[in-house]
């Protein structure tokens, strides 16, 4: 969708309603204001380009996120006269890279999971390990005491 709006006295009220709609969420910096926000009024000082991404409700409650670039035309005295630009619908990009975030975070719980299970692993055969020296120990001890003998083991958990 490509924009152009006059600025004038209402321009301020026109901001406000837009961006009233982007939803809680959307970056915001110490005083509140929306990124977004904080883009264009800088564009509107200044006459730079501006590039902006939010999200936005629709009437019947639909959320599509938008992307927008556009400049801000001042007026030989520096006031803001005419904004002209160009928005695109990019929610469909925007829920890819969602789904795309959550299977790397899903991928990293995996990972944390199958350690914490080789670990564990680990635990029980260090168990049978422990067990199998136990049973060497007693064997080697029958063997040192051939007239018989007592072989203490005293274990404890750690």
């Amino acid at each position: 969708m490509v924009f152009s709006i006059e600025i004038g006295q209402s321009t301020e009220w026109r901001l406000a309603i837009r961006c009233s709609r982007i939803q809680p969420g959307a970056t915001t910096d110490d005083l509140g204001k929306t990124h977004e926000q904080l883009v264009i009024r800088k564009a509107m000082k200044s006459g730079a380009d501006f590039s902006a991404q939010h999200r936005s409700v629709l009437p019947d409650g639909a959320v599509r996120w938008l992307s927008g670039a556009g400049r801000i035309i001042l007026s030989e005295n520096g006031a803001p006269v005419r904004g002209v630009g160009i928005s695109l619908d990019v929610t469909e990009r925007h829920t890819l890279e969602e789904q795309y975030q959550q299977a790397q975070r899903m991928e990293a719980v995996g990972q944390l999971a199958g350690g914490v299970a080789h670990d564990f692993t680990n635990l029980l055969t260090d168990r049978g390990q422990v067990e199998q020296i136990i049973v060497n120990l007693a064997v080697n001890a029958q063997d040192a005491m051939p007239r018989g003998g007592m072989l203490t083991i005293q274990t404890a958990t750690v």
